[in-house]
């Protein structure tokens, strides 16, 4: 197996973003004749074809999706030009690693400066939505502290009107058997002087 560094220069992004593509590349040839009746250099060849691939791989995507995608250069099927004519010069191409990219300094710093600000964003959302939660959290227990105090408010004010009712129930009964007692004491006394009167009037009588 045999293989060759390629870089491809002038790749264009969607977005009009130019970088520079750095792959590797493992072939082997399987067929002689057929290289020979169709081709002079199958080196250039496989490499004009190698560049065609990513020049039209990149030409679909913006900078950022081209960075977020270059992993797929590590796949053949994102070689269909190179793979199909590298066979039809008696090569086979067993794998295509993609080696890194290069971009003009200006650039990448453009690049770096926009992830910057989105991590500070995604930081800064992060940080609002965490304060967001810890203010729900406190307000909610404030609320459970609220509904705890009022129910344990009722459960007092229940308990002390039970005890009210207890003391007007019990003086109640008290006043009634009172009541109940002087009633008796005086059918008692009434009793007594009744049965006093009969017994004057009957010594009266004898």
């Amino acid at each position: 197996m045999m293989w060759m560094k390629a870089q491809v220069d002038e790749v264009r992004t969607v977005d009009d973003a130019l970088v520079k593509v750095k792959v590797m590349l493992f072939y082997e040839i399987k067929d002689i004749e057929l290289m020979l009746q169709q081709t002079k250099d199958p080196i250039a060849d496989m490499a004009n074809a190698l560049t065609a691939d990513v020049i039209a791989f990149a030409s679909q995507l913006t900078y950022e999706d081209f960075l977020e995608q270059t992993g797929k250069l590590n796949d053949l099927e994102s070689y269909p030009q190179l793979c199909s004519r590298s066979k039809s010069i008696g090569y086979e191409v067993s794998k295509v690693v993609y080696r890194g990219y290069q971009a003009p300094t200006q650039l990448q710093r453009m690049h770096d400066d926009a992830n910057e600000r989105r991590t500070r964003l995604k930081l800064s959302v992060e940080q609002e939505e965490q304060e967001q939660e810890m203010t729900d959290f406190k307000l909610k227990g404030t609320l459970e502290t609220v509904q705890l105090q009022h129910k344990l408010k009722l459960e007092q004010e229940e308990h002390k009107q039970k005890l009210a009712l207890q003391e007007l129930e019990h003086k109640l009964a008290m006043e009634d058997r009172e009541h109940e007692n002087s009633l008796q004491q005086m059918i008692s006394e009434r009793q007594t002087r009744f049965e006093v009167i009969c017994q004057v009037s009957c010594s009266c009588c004898n």
